[in-house]
């Protein structure tokens, strides 16, 4: 964010939350277009040499694509995104007059505001119950902060057995939970599973341990 030309502020990402900020600019940004959206992370080449020689889909690479294969073959490449767009140590090194993370907005905005303001030189003009009043709206508006902490819960559900509901938003909340079990050894049955389960129990009756 520029202030002015002589001042950067930065907003750190935080390593727990690179879900939601994937799916906030997902939805909010980019509309739920998936197929532009998953453009934007690697050529449509590329895509459709991967859909063909894994999946042998040799299909347009639109909406057409079964969600499922979409699902599966996100699940392989989503978190190496994460690490290249949300690489904190890439964003510290950049020069900044004041770097705040994006915890401290949800956290603790009202002191982390009045520091910003202080690091550039900037007077308050609104009482710390106002500020605070407006960041409890803002927080009301937030529907996918946590949601990879929920996701990271699921999983620890599946395996332990814990039944529980699933609320995602996102084929992507979808291919990080694939993605996290497949890291303990867990496979999905995911050909054709188009509708994802929509509660643990059912999820891990479609698992299984591969040879």
């Amino acid at each position: 964010m520029n202030v002015d030309a002589n001042h950067v502020v930065v907003v750190l990402p935080c390593d727990e939350y690179r879900l939601d900020y994937y799916d906030n600019q997902f939805f909010k940004t980019e509309h739920e277009q998936l197929i532009s959206y998953v453009l934007m992370q690697m050529s449509k080449e590329e895509a459709v040499y991967k859909l063909n020689a894994h999946w042998g889909y040799t299909g347009e690479f639109d909406n057409t694509v079964p969600r499922w294969i979409m699902r599966e073959w996100c699940s392989f490449w989503l978190t190496d995104v994460f690490d290249q767009s949300y690489n904190v140590l890439e964003y510290s090194k950049i020069n900044s007059t004041a770097q705040l993370s994006t915890q401290d907005i949800f956290e603790n905005w009202t002191e982390a505001f009045a520091q910003l303001a202080l690091r550039l030189d900037l007077a308050l003009t609104v009482d710390a119950d106002t500020i605070q009043k407006q960041h409890e709206q803002f927080l009301k508006l937030q529907k996918f902060h946590n949601i990879q902490l929920r996701c990271n819960q699921y999983v620890d559900d599946v395996i332990n057995g814990v039944d529980s509901s699933v609320t995602l938003y996102s084929i992507f909340d979808e291919a990080y939970i694939q993605q996290l079990l497949r890291q303990h050894n867990i496979e999905i049955r995911c050909d054709g599973l188009d509708q994802f389960p929509s509660t643990t129990q059912q999820l891990r009756t479609l698992t299984y341990a591969p040879k």
